[in-house]
């Protein structure tokens, strides 16, 4: 029907239209919005249906009945447990610079390097053979559209260059991996969206045109399927475990499937598109599945044979000779294929530079220099790892069918699911586990399944699987351990989850935590610390660290992997507010705030391993400053004069600190309230009254914002006692506890001068520079943690100029004027089921708008009409003077801007904006 010419063109054409629409979308500034959408969050996550249910479906139902249906419903099962697991993997990612499957097991077990290397092999091995079931459904479709029944060597390599090629250009563009891919994100939304449409098209066709009588569907199941063909198979033991089998397969490769986690986890900028993906998603796999069984029955009908199964969608789109249905149905499941492998592609490359390539450059000194070509190493990865599908599915050919070859990757996705969930919810769980668990659940996996791949494609004798290794019966792959009986993916599960996950507990139990992997294992099982960041450090230490030097060590890390300019710029963000601009000199503790956020930005870009590692071996730290850093630790026990003997006793000073700041904390709150209700009677000082009546809102923040350091005082003080009480106690340990409670009441005392400043009169005040996220960083010291405490899912998102941006403005006001609209906001959603604020930040056109959203459902239009008058309120007597929106329309105004309510929007939406700069006059 097709010259092999006329089917590349088309190709090439659909590609550069894909393409042509995402540069569309970016010169109109559009990407934002899209890619903000929820309902982009969920089209992405449809590239789980890769070409595996573009054809296969229809393949596995004609062979094997509805048992193809697991596939889906297990991702249905698993969206019931998106709200714990998802988004705690999601809070997980942001607050450790997450970027993929195995530097999150790497990361959760103490930023081990070998962990990580274990993760990686694992998923290099698994994806081998689903991008290999991609590559044989592109060409096999090509194949049947040319009339070619082999495309040859020649042809063959082509098109793997092209989709080598076309997974660089869109997938592998980026060093850092923290930075998400708007353009790669929208090319999949939209190939998962042609996906669907060609699907439904094929099957109206089938169900509609070919069939004559589409109402007699029923009756044709019963008349044209084969007598054979089974339902849920004859009900067996056998049959209900292979059900079983595969959904518990399914339901764990959506989200634990290297490319699905990416989507999932580590591509999510709103964790609140959670809520609505769960029905969006599942309406996409209902949609997409509708017409499988209506196909398989026309395509019977029709006179097509079982050995046709996988190739029923093709053969179907050209029966009528119609050049159009069939391009259009080849370019659905061109979608479905080279969706999925653009994106293993860039998932499994990462992984690969990061934890298996770079560490082996380390270890030799003649190509240690290559590590600055991360980006190239990447492109090799990809090239390699596309390669080797293309020559895994030469050995197979014609050996698997399309279901057969996804499910061994499916397999391999389970293995780490011990890890990955036993570690988001077991603080005990570590690195030992992994080690003891994982890799002998990977190995059986390989000896299960893999060896008996090769075996069936004649690579292997089939001796092995027979009779067992060397005549012992007992080991026969399919049949381990004399299991009979069962289907061999059955069989498989079986045995990897038994090893790996007593492994996994026994190896845990059996093996103490590192420091590091406990505080870690801390801050991810209860409910991951918001506070990891720490606060701006004070300049109350001893400064006799040369700046420069440090800097240039700190650049010549950074040049291992990043070119002159990137480096130039992380340089001056990594050094931004440490000391005064005039000092040369910096303390041990700033020089230990830089080592944190140089780490930050390596592991955006290398993972977390490697960041610790390359960091170690910097010399940033001299042993001289290690030693000092070490001793200002145990200055703060010489100072009390404590021994070990005395040790509690003083622990209970610091608890007795927290008692007096509690106490302090809880007669601010009061005096506030009190002069609150004093003010309400003097209506004509409305300017303070309205000030101090936000103080008393925020007064409710700041003790909840406190109450969160407070007791990690109590809890590290309390471990403490209990380790010096078992005399287990050293000296590394304690100066790390002790870390903890220093960094803690700086946090504290940030806190408290933050409150300060918001309560001050700032009528004399003038316009300065001030950077975005400093009235950020004001708006979460006070409302950040009461949201939690309330279950408000509150987000923030900030475009990439916005996060980089100063302003001018008088920055006290403008932060009263967005905790006033947050606070306003708490108050509404506390009330309602689905509890969530949204704050947007943008600049465009020199105007800054903050726009903020809440779950509410509007305000009434006669509200509307009153809501900026003073004195006007809709919230009960004693609870709010009136005075709040009006104040904040006049600030805005006095900056030149105004605030709007949103009447596009289903929610409540309020948008504050003014310019970026101010002209004297303006200000005048």
């Amino acid at each position: 029907m097709f010259s092999l010419l006329e089917v590349l063109l088309y190709v090439i054409i659909y590609t550069t239209m894909l393409y042509s629409v995402v540069v569309f979308l970016q010169r109109k500034k559009l990407f934002g919005k899209i890619n903000k959408s929820p309902l982009t969050y969920s089209l992405t996550l449809a590239a789980y249906c890769t070409a595996w249910t573009f054809y296969g479906s229809v393949g596995s139902s004609a062979k094997s009945g509805v048992i193809f249906l697991t596939i889906y419903l297990g991702p249905m099962i698993s969206i019931i447990l998106w709200d714990s697991i998802l988004r705690k993997l999601i809070r997980a990612k942001e607050q450790y610079k997450i970027t993929s499957i195995a530097d999150f097991v790497s990361t959760r077990y103490g930023k081990s390097a070998k962990v990580a290397f274990i993760a990686t092999s694992l998923a290099l091995i698994g994806t081998i053979p689903y991008i290999s079931l991609q590559i044989k459904a592109i060409i096999g479709s090509i194949s049947l559209l040319t009339s070619n029944e082999a495309l040859g060597f020649l042809t063959e390599a082509f098109i793997v260059v092209l989709i080598i090629m076309g997974t660089i250009i869109l997938g592998i563009k980026k060093v850092s991996l923290t930075e998400r891919h708007p353009k790669m994100i929208t090319v999949i939304a939209l190939e998962n969206i042609v996906k669907l449409v060609t699907f439904i098209l094929i099957g109206s066709v089938a169900f509609f045109v070919y069939n004559e009588q589409p109402w007699n569907f029923f009756n044709d199941l019963k008349t044209y399927l084969p007598e054979s063909y089974a339902y849920m198979g004859n009900r067996d033991f056998k049959d209900i475990a292979t059900w079983a089998t595969y959904l518990i397969l399914a339901t764990n490769a959506i989200l634990f499937l290297p490319r699905q986690f990416h989507i999932a986890v580590v591509e999510n900028n709103n964790e609140n598109h959670i809520t609505h993906a769960k029905w969006q998603f599942g309406l996409y796999l209902f949609l997409i599945n509708l017409f499988v069984l209506p196909i398989v029955v026309t395509a019977y009908k029709l006179g097509f044979t079982i050995e046709q199964a996988d190739q029923f969608i093709v053969n179907l789109s050209m029966l009528k000779g119609s050049k159009y249905l069939a391009i259009a149905i080849f370019i659905g499941g061109f979608s479905a294929a080279s969706g999925m492998i653009m994106l293993s592609t860039m998932t499994v490359s990462t992984m690969v530079s990061n934890h298996i390539v770079i560490p082996i450059l380390k270890t030799t000194n003649t190509l240690n220099y290559l590590s600055k070509y991360l980006l190239q190493i990447r492109w090799i990865s990809a090239f390699v790892l596309i390669t080797s599908s293309y020559m895994y599915m030469k050995v197979m050919e014609g050996k698997y069918a399309l279901v057969a070859m996804g499910m061994i990757s499916f397999s391999a996705a389970l293995q780490f699911a011990p890890a990955i969930i036993l570690g988001l919810y077991w603080k005990e769980a570590n690195k030992r586990g992994v080690f003891c668990g994982t890799v002998p659940g990977a190995l059986i996996w390989l000896y299960t399944l893999v060896l008996p791949a090769f075996c069936k494609s004649g690579f292997i004798s089939m001796d092995i699987l027979e009779y067992g290794p060397f005549g012992i019966s007992f080991l026969r792959p399919e049949n381990l351990f004399g299991l009979t009986g069962l289907h061999y993916l059955t069989n498989s599960l079986i045995w990897t989850m038994f090893f790996n996950i007593t492994g996994f507990v026994i190896g845990s139990l059996s093996y103490e935590q590192s420091v590091e992997e406990e505080k870690i294992s801390k801050e991810i099982v209860f409910n991951l610390s918001a506070d990891n960041e720490g606060t701006q450090l004070q300049e109350d230490h001893e400064r006799e660290i040369e700046k420069s030097q440090k800097k240039e060590i700190v650049q010549t890390t950074l040049r291992k992997y990043f070119t002159d300019k990137v480096v130039e710029t992380y340089s001056n963000d990594i050094f931004k507010d440490i000391g005064h601009i005039d000092h040369d000199l910096i303390s041990i503790i700033e020089l230990f705030e830089i080592r944190n956020r140089l780490e930050t930005k390596l592991t955006g870009a290398i993972g977390s391993a490697n960041a610790s590692s390359d960091i170690e071996s910097s010399g940033l730290f001299t042993e001289i400053e290690k030693e000092a850093l070490s001793n200002f630790y145990a200055k703060l026990i010489t100072d009390l004069n404590v021994d070990p003997r005395e040790l509690n006793k003083r622990i209970n000073l610091y608890k007795e600190k927290q008692d007096f700041i509690l106490e302090q904390n809880n007669n601010l709150e009061k005096l506030v309230a009190k002069r609150t209700e004093e003010l309400e009677s003097q209506k004509e000082k409305t300017f303070q009254a309205s000030k101090l009546s936000a103080l008393g809102e925020m007064a409710s923040g700041i003790a909840h914002e406190i109450n969160n350091p407070l007791t990690i005082i109590s809890s590290t003080s309390s471990l403490i006692r209990r380790l010096s009480t078992k005399d287990k106690l050293s000296s590394d340990r304690l100066h790390e506890q002790l870390g903890d409670i220093d960094r803690t009441v700086k946090r504290i005392n940030s806190i408290i001068n933050g409150m300060k400043n918001l309560s001050r009169d700032t009528s004399r005040d003038d316009f300065a520079e001030t950077r975005i996220t400093d009235i950020v960083e004001d708006c979460l010291g006070i409302c950040e943690s009461k949201f939690k405490s309330a279950g408000v899912m509150f987000t923030i998102n900030m475009n990439d100029e916005a996060k980089n941006s100063t302003i001018s403005c008088k920055r006290i006001d403008i932060s009263r004027v967005i905790i006033n609209f947050l606070n306003n906001a708490f108050d509404v959603v506390s009330e309602l089921e689905e509890k969530w604020i949204v704050l947007d930040i943008d600049i465009f056109d020199n105007l800054i708008t903050f726009s903020l959203t809440d779950s509410g459902k509007g305000i009434s239009e006669e509200v509307q009409e009153k809501i900026f008058q003073p004195f006007f309120t809709t919230k009960e007597i004693g609870k709010g003077t009136g005075l709040g929106l009006s104040l904040s329309k006049t600030i805005i105004e006095d900056h030149g801007g105004e605030i709007t309510l949103s009447k596009n929007c289903a929610n409540t939406r309020f948008l504050i904006t003014f310019p970026i700069r101010h002209t004297l006059s303006e200000i005048a």
